[in-house]
């Protein structure tokens, strides 16, 4: 997945948890961001001192339409996700997203 991430593209890792994966993805040249329900977590994720911004939100709540070049979901809960239904902003597929 990274290779297909622009050089120095920008990343929504959402939902991030206490930012796992920001290592790997700041050491693959690239920018990122975080959102996670959990003020705990983004409080770990803070630490880390790698994302550029972390906002407390839920998935389909997340405001940022068109600024990111890729979205990472990764352990997130399937059945938590059915639940909340579908996301609020940009379009039913793909919401954040960068020209697709």
């Amino acid at each position: 997945m990274l290779g297909l991430i622009p050089p120095g593209g920008t990343v929504l890792d959402a939902p991030c948890g206490t930012g796992k994966y920001f290592p790997m993805l700041a050491a693959a040249g690239h920018r990122v961001a975080g959102a996670d329900q959990s003020a705990g977590m983004l409080a770990r994720a803070r630490a880390r001192g790698i994302a550029f911004s972390l906002q407390r939100t839920s998935l389909q709540d997340l405001s940022y339409a068109g600024q990111f070049d890729a979205v990472l979901t990764i352990e997130a809960d399937p059945g938590q996700l059915a639940a909340q239904g579908p996301p609020r902003s940009g379009g039913p597929e793909r919401p954040d997203l960068r020209g697709y």
